[in-house]
This record gives C-alpha cells, structure tokens and sequence, in this order.
C-alpha cells in the first residue's frame, strides 16, 4: 500500500466541501407576499379508558391566510405565515344542545434557511392560540438534491399550524419558470377545540379522525402563467380520512 495516498474518505469529504461552498443556487432576490383562503372539515374522536367511542364530533372551519416568502440570490430565505380561522362544531354524539358551538383559532409561524450547492435548511417556529393558551411547535426542514429543479426533502412540524399541524412529513420538491411543487406524505392532524358535555368546552385538541394523528397526502403547489408573471395561483392540501384545502394568490416582487 502507497502511504502516500490520498484515503477515499477525503475525496468524498472534498467533494462534499466543495458541493456545498462552490455550488451556489441559481435564482434572483425575490420578495413574494400573498394570500388564501382556507377550509377544513376535521373530526375529533374522544374515546375512554377501554378504548369504546365516548364521543364523535365534526368541526367546519373556514380560515383567512397571508404569507411572505424572501429568497436571496446569495441562497438565503426567510417565510413566515398567519391564519385566522372561524370555526364550528357542528355535531357531537355526546352533546345534543348548543349545537353548533363556534370557536376561533390564530395561527403563525417564522422560519429563516439557506440553500447552497446540493443541500438546503429551514428552521422555525410556530405558535397557535385561541386567546386563552397558546402552543408552540418547532420547525425544520431539511432539502438534498438540485435546489433550482427537483429535490427530496423531510419535514418536522409546520409553519401553518391553523391549517393543519404536521408532525413530520418526507416528500419531492421541484421547481422551474412557472411552478413550484411540494408533495409527499405526511403525519398530521388538525387543531380544534372540542366541546364536553360534562366540562363544557376544551382546549386546543390534535383531530386525526379515528386516531390522534393522520398519514395523508401533503400537497403545496404554485403556478405562473408565464415566465414573467409576477402573479400566481397557491394551491395547497392536507388530504387523509378528513381535508384541510386552502387556494389564494402571490405577488412576487
């Protein structure tokens, strides 16, 4: 063996070195504000010591929501997002008055990242409250492959815990002139405030249908209609045994 040699190890460490400082992403400074309209239809399960259904409540929740999102050719971002929502409860097996029963929910959340060479990462957080108590949920996301065209990503908590609370999610991402795509599989659920027909009504709850917490379909997708527009329409989803949808525009500057 030539002890002069260069060890594979450092080749790969080089290039990863390299990949990372050498490689920037390739994209303008933009500033992109928007909003949506959003709505969800969750139900919240409340079930005793034996597992037996005590309770099956369905909730309808309609939410307003701006976003921004600053990107720097350098590769540095900074989003943050809010929604206010109205909501209901609209049914509930163990309650047979006071029906529907409304309640309201604000959500927010910031993050900060930077995207360089082959990797990208988020990290934030997230508040919910119904004016009385208040959770915090941390955010991150971590982002590998070509960040100007197709890349995987993984997801721990949300940035819009209003309209739906994401505990962890994998997923592609992509992006080209027109689009912006975000889709993958999600462990989630959605945030309401049950009511009781002993103890009245209750905190901010996790609704997941028949479980706490749901796999489902994550979906974020923005679209341009030309190159140049700095117009676009926002689509996103939450799709499981319950939907949380939300549809608005963007202005990018």
């Amino acid at each position: 063996m030539n002890p002069n040699r260069t060890p594979p190890w450092r080749w790969v460490a080089l290039t990863a070195f390299l990949s990372w400082n050498c490689v920037g992403v390739q994209r303008p400074t933009t500033l992109t504000v928007g909003g949506d309209l959003s709505y969800a239809n969750p139900e919240y399960v409340s079930r005793g010591c034996d597992g037996a259904v005590y309770d099956r409540q369905t909730h309808r929740q309609l939410g307003l929501g701006a976003h921004v999102r600053y990107e720097h050719t350098s590769g540095g971002l900074f989003m943050a997002r809010l929604r206010a929502l109205a909501a209901e409860q609209v049914s509930g097996e163990a309650q047979d008055s006071d029906l529907p029963r409304g309640y309201g929910l604000l959500g927010a959340g910031v993050a900060g990242g930077f995207d360089r060479g082959v990797a990208g990462i988020d990290l934030g957080i997230s508040l919910l409250t119904d004016g009385s108590e208040a959770v915090g949920i941390p955010y991150g996301q971590l982002r590998l492959g070509d960040l100007d065209s197709v890349w995987l990503s993984a997801t721990l908590g949300t940035l819009d815990p209003a309209h739906f609370v994401r505990l962890m999610g994998l997923a592609v991402g992509a992006r080209s002139e027109r689009m912006r795509l975000h889709a993958g599989l999600a462990l989630a659920a959605m945030a309401v405030k049950p009511g009781d027909s002993d103890e009245g009504e209750r905190g901010i709850t996790l609704a997941g249908g028949n479980e706490d917490l749901a796999a489902g379909l994550d979906l974020e997708l923005s679209l341009l209609p030309s190159p140049d527009s700095p117009l676009s329409l926002d689509v996103g989803a939450f799709v499981s045994e319950q939907a949380a949808l939300r549809l608005g525009m963007s202005y990018r500057f």
